[in-house]
């Protein structure tokens, strides 16, 4: 997964969060980060906290539209 982020949104750097605090199995946060601003869809994505912990922006909410531009994206990467 690292390799095609890299590859179609031209990621920078990644946080990894394990985390399993308020259930009884261990899930997996995997967070492209940037240093600088993205563009995809006419959406222009800023990582406010470059080179800082990462934090949700809870302000932006994405449509169903764009999680499918996005899923389109990496499948058709991976030759999907």
């Amino acid at each position: 997964m690292k390799k095609v982020l890299k590859n179609v949104f031209q990621t920078d750097w990644f946080n990894y969060a394990f985390l399993g605090n308020e259930t009884k199995h261990l899930h997996c946060y995997f967070i492209p980060r940037y240093a600088s601003d993205r563009e995809f869809s006419g959406i222009v994505f800023k990582d406010e906290r470059w080179s800082h912990n990462y934090k949700t922006n809870k302000e932006f909410i994405g449509s169903d539209e764009l999680s499918e531009k996005i899923k389109m994206k990496i499948e058709e990467s991976l030759g999907f």
